[in-house]
C-alpha cells in the first residue's frame, strides 16, 4: 500500500507542477494532534508533523488542495516510536475575509508498535494572520479514533 501511496503522490505532483510558481498555490504546515481511541477510553496518542499542500482548484470562494503529511509520535500508549504518513484532498470554502472552513478526506498509514492504515475525515477552520501566514484548528474522525489538531502554516 505504501508503494501505491508514493505512486499516486508522485503522479499528482508531476501533473500539477506546471504552475509551480503560481502565487500562493503551495503551503507548508506544522501540526500537533491528539487522538483518542474509541474502544480504549484511556488510550491517547500525541503526534507532531509537517504537511505540504498544493491548491489544485482555487476559484473563490471554494478550493480543492492535495496534501501530503509526515509525522511522528510524541507521547503514545501504543506507538512508542511511531510515524504516520497521510495523503488527502482538502476542500475549503471562504466564510468571511481571512476565514475558511474545510474538510479533508485522507488515507493515513501508521507504523510503529502497532501498524495500521485507515481513512480519516477532518473538519475545521483556518484563519489568516497575513496574506501568507495562517492558523488552523480541526477535529478528525477515523474508524476507531477521534481527536483534535492545531496547525500553523505559510503559503508560497
Amino acid at each position: 500500500m505504501a508503494k501505491a501511496l508514493k505512486t499516486i503522490l508522485g503522479a499528482v505532483l508531476l501533473i500539477s507542477s506546471s504552475n509551480v510558481f503560481a502565487d500562493n498555490s503551495w503551503y507548508v504546515e506544522t501540526s500537533y494532534l491528539r487522538m483518542s481511541a474509541d474502544h480504549f477510553t484511556d488510550l491517547e496518542i500525541s503526534a507532531a508533523g509537517v504537511t505540504v499542500g498544493r491548491d489544485l482548484v482555487a476559484v473563490k470562494p471554494v478550493g480543492v488542495a492535495l496534501e501530503a503529511s509526515l509525522g511522528g509520535a510524541i507521547n503514545s500508549d501504543i506507538f512508542e516510536t511511531g510515524a504516520y504518513r497521510m495523503l488527502g484532498l482538502k476542500f475549503t470554502s471562504s466564510v468571511a475575509r481571512g476565514v475558511n472552513v474545510f474538510t479533508t478526506a485522507a488515507y493515513v498509514d501508521v507504523s510503529g508498535g502497532r501498524s495500521e492504515d485507515d481513512a480519516l475525515l477532518t473538519v475545521g477552520a483556518q484563519m489568516f494572520f497575513s496574506s501568507r501566514l495562517y492558523g488552523k484548528i480541526a477535529y478528525g474522525l477515523a474508524s476507531d479514533s477521534n481527536g483534535g489538531q492545531v496547525s500553523l502554516g505559510v503559503r508560497f
